[in-house]
């Protein structure tokens, strides 16, 4: 049964999901007939689900969601804006019974009955609106076909064989076949048999088997598309199948024609293959995960001491190496991509963050999704939802100005924040924009000032006053809401993403907005990497920002001011960076004559070298995290263990270039306790 009820809320995740799908969907215009019975279905088999389990306040107030949704279903009523937002206060309410009922707390009734009768009330206006519209004259436009004007319908019509088998997983998820036949009689007549010829003796009767199923023959003039999608509640819990008859037609007595069928001219349509779905613990998957780590590890360590022990490049030994290297990057990919989930739900958490953000300080605001089918690491997605809540947050509260002041400076008067992700050099890049009134970084200096964060004559550039919103206790808010004033909100979210092994970077331009960018490793496990020397220190450099190696000479150098050069690659010129230097390692050198340099392509596009002593070899590595007792220095993103059980830092060559910048004299990078 505890297996069971897991399923069940697992299902209930997915049809929260398609709710809020459904409910975007219409909020953004699309009023088609199937959005809504998406939207319909899924507080239906919520309801279902939670009935079986005894769940009686989820029961009682997905029913009367569902009755609202069927007002609209029913044509009764239409879907205003009032309406609509109701609907996703009513959506956020579901999902929270589900977790209480998941976690057996108490569920909140003041906020339901509040939400419900709020419901009731929209829904009433909703409809008078509906009988208004009604009675007034719209002017309908008429689509040429086939048909002859004046002609009953019903005259053209299709039967359907309709096959339906109930599995046992159907009843234990509250389904029942009344409530398919009835949704099939809403399409058409239909005449409904029962074949109980499987039904044992009651001696020889299991009572968790099913036996029974239903033949329906089922005329209407849909296609059998409509027909299935009735039948999507049963999906991957029955074996169904749908076939046309042929031709018919109604005489104007009501009497069905049909013409003899030919010997060989029956055609049952295939039946839909069901995808097929194993929910698996994510403590099995994390274990398999670590696994495959250790895995890498071995066959670094192997290779290691092949190379030590001389053995020849072209021996069977190196081949065979060579296959178990290839078969455990393959057992890595797939790993990889068991644990790689899409942003979409992340996304949808966030659209009730803007909802309820943007009702506490009353203003009118709208989130705009892009790239939610982007897939990241399962531990990245989970630990990005604090930090991204308090973006959202300040993005409402301090970014987007009320809608009298927007309409002032000739903007629409709902705001609107934009949340993407892609895909960008090996790295997931997360982008939370809003069109208000951008950084006030007069006031944000300011501000810093009173605070004694900075100097009073201290000259500032943008950037670097842009990067004073993430100190600890820092906040241009007078005064202390729900959603700011406390100064731990952007200090909170530098401080996981650089957890993860990323950074945040702001770009801010005066009343036209806001843009907070976060760059992300696609996964917190492996790395493509290439092993590099400075000064003696063995360190890691992701592959996938490597463009190509150079050999050095003075004369390809040119200074552009005391401690900064550019090299010359081919027509172009590209900033030259010490690393030995910009990790503390040793002085810079007084010379590149014969030294090495890695061309880099950054994130955003651009090309930085950095100058290093030696290249090994390209392997894979597994990340070890760096937790709280290590201090991190800028530009080290993790930690790996090589082939001879040396620990290498993992360079993240931005953060080392933007330090650099900031920096000319950056302290030793080590990993040393925090003290």
């Amino acid at each position: 049964m505890a297996e069971i009820r897991a399923s069940f809320f697992v299902e209930c995740e997915e049809l929260l999901e398609a709710l809020q799908d459904g409910l975007q969907a219409l909020d953004d215009g699309r009023h088609d007939e199937e959005t809504i019975h998406v939207v319909f279905r899924a507080v239906h088999s919520i309801k279902g689900g939670a009935g079986a389990f005894g769940f009686e306040a989820l029961v009682q107030f997905a029913h009367q969601f569902e009755t609202a949704l069927d007002s609209i279903r029913a044509g009764k009523a239409r879907t205003t804006p009032g309406l609509l937002d109701v609907f996703f206060r009513a959506s956020d309410h579901l999902s929270d019974l589900v977790r209480a009922c998941r976690s057996d707390l108490d569920p909140p009734k003041s906020e339901a009955e509040a939400i419900l009768r709020e419901l009731n009330v929209q829904v009433s206006q909703a409809s008078r609106e509906k009988d208004g519209n009604d009675s007034a004259y719209e002017p309908v436009e008429i689509e040429s076909s086939d048909a002859v004007i004046g002609e009953d319908p019903s005259k053209h019509c299709v039967e359907y064989d309709v096959f339906f088998a109930p599995e046992p997983g159907f009843f234990e998820t509250g389904h029942e076949v009344s409530d398919v036949i009835n949704r099939l009689a809403t399409l058409g007549e239909i005449e409904v048999q029962c074949d109980s010829s499987r039904l044992p003796a009651l001696d020889q009767l299991i009572p968790d088997k099913t036996y029974l199923s239903w033949s329906l023959v089922l005329t209407t003039n849909v296609d059998a598309a409509d027909i299935a999608s009735q039948l999507e509640l049963a999906n991957g819990l029955s074996r169904m199948n749908i076939s046309p008859r042929p031709h018919c037609q109604k005489t104007d007595s009501g009497a069905v024609i049909r013409p003899k069928p030919r010997a060989g001219d029956e055609r049952t349509a295939p039946p839909t293959p069901n995808k097929s779905i194993v929910r698996v613990d994510i403590d099995r998957v994390e274990r398999l995960a670590n696994l495959v780590g250790e895995l890498v590890i071995n066959q670094s360590m192997l290779a290691q001491s092949l190379q030590t022990a001389g053995v020849s490049p072209h021996s069977d030994a190196m081949y065979g190496l060579e296959e178990f290297q290839r078969l455990t990057r393959d057992i890595q990919d797939s790993v990889m991509m068991i644990r790689a989930q899409p942003v979409k739900s992340l996304f949808q958490r966030m659209a009730r963050i803007v909802r309820e953000a943007s009702a506490s300080v009353s203003k009118d605001v709208r989130l705009v999704t892009v790239g939610e089918a982007t897939e990241v690491d399962k531990t990245v997605i989970e630990q990005l939802v604090e930090p991204l809540t308090h973006m959202i947050r300040n993005a409402v509260d301090h970014g987007l100005e009320p809608s009298d002041v927007r309409l002032a400076h000739n903007k629409p008067a709902r705001g609107e924040i934009r949340l993407s992700a892609a895909h960008r050099s090996g790295r997931v890049l997360i982008q939370i924009s809003d069109d208000g009134q951008g950084i006030d970084r007069d006031k944000v200096l300011r501000t810093a000032v009173e605070k004694g964060l900075v100097a009073e004559d201290v000259a500032m550039t943008d950037a670097e006053i842009d990067t004073l919103l993430f100190l600890p206790g820092f906040s241009t808010a007078p005064d202390v809401s729900d959603l700011s004033g406390r100064g731990v909100g952007m200090d909170v979210v530098r401080t996981a993403i650089h957890r993860l092994g990323g950074r945040v970077t702001i770009g801010s331009t005066p009343n036209a907005g806001t843009t907070f960018s976060i760059s992300l490793p696609l996964t917190l496990a492996v790395l493509d990497g290439m092993v590099i020397d400075v000064a003696g220190e063995t360190l890691v450099l992701p592959l996938n920002t490597v463009s190509e190696t150079l050999t050095l000479s003075d004369s390809l150098l040119e200074q552009i001011q005391p401690g900064h050069f550019v090299v010359r690659v081919r027509d172009t010129f590209v900033p030259l960076f010490d690393l030995g230097a910009a990790l503390g390692y040793r002085p810079p050198c007084d010379t590149v004559n014969g030294r090495i340099a890695m061309l880099l392509m950054l994130e955003d596009e651009s090309q930085v070298a950095l100058l290093v002593d030696e290249v090994h070899d390209q392997r894979q590595v597994v990340i070890k995290g760096l937790d709280d007792s290590c201090c991190r220095p800028p530009g080290i993103a993790a930690a790996t263990i090589l082939g001879d059980g040396q620990v290498a830092l993992i360079l993240d060559p931005a953060d080392i270039v933007t330090n650099t910048i900031k920096s000319p004299a950056p302290k030793r990078a080590r990993l040393e306790p925090q003290t």
